[in-house]
């Protein structure tokens, strides 16, 4: 019993020093500050209100998508997160019209087909979960 006791305390102690840590959460990202937009691509920030972006993708097209065909199962995982969420940098020709889906298998935020429009000026806009609005300044979306 004094055993179970002395390893009990052994424990508490690292515990308490910070000598052993407990496995991180599923939800767990790097966060990041996004760097530069690079030429030819524009940059779409998404927010869930859950913080959990496990699962959820792009799906892109239009005649102003540059990038490969994007099969539905195999969404576009994002390019990374910083302070506001995930965020997706997309190959952009520079004109015509960007389309694209968030989805986690057949769920869509929000539910239908998106299209960005006045890409020629703006290369990065802001989507909230569940709000159908896509903003293009951050002042906006807060």
């Amino acid at each position: 019993m004094k055993k179970i006791i002395n390893l009990f305390v052994i424990a508490m102690l690292l515990l308490t020093a910070g000598c052993l840590t407990t496995a991180p959460e599923a939800n767990t990202k790097d966060m990041v500050e996004a760097g530069a937009i690079e030429d030819g691509n524009v940059r779409l920030h998404y927010q869930r209100m859950d913080d959990n972006y496990e699962g959820w993708g792009l799906h892109i097209w239009g005649a102003g998508y540059a990038g490969d065909t994007v099969d539905w199962a195999a969404a576009v995982e994002p390019t990374g997160f910083d302070d506001f969420g995930a965020y997706w940098d997309i190959p952009y020709f520079g004109e015509d019209e960007l389309n694209f889906i968030i989805h986690n298998g057949d769920e869509k935020d929000p539910d239908g087909d998106r299209t960005f429009e006045g890409v020629e000026t703006i290369n990065e806009f802001w989507a909230l979960s569940g709000d159908s609005v896509l903003y293009t300044s951050l002042d906006d979306v807060q």
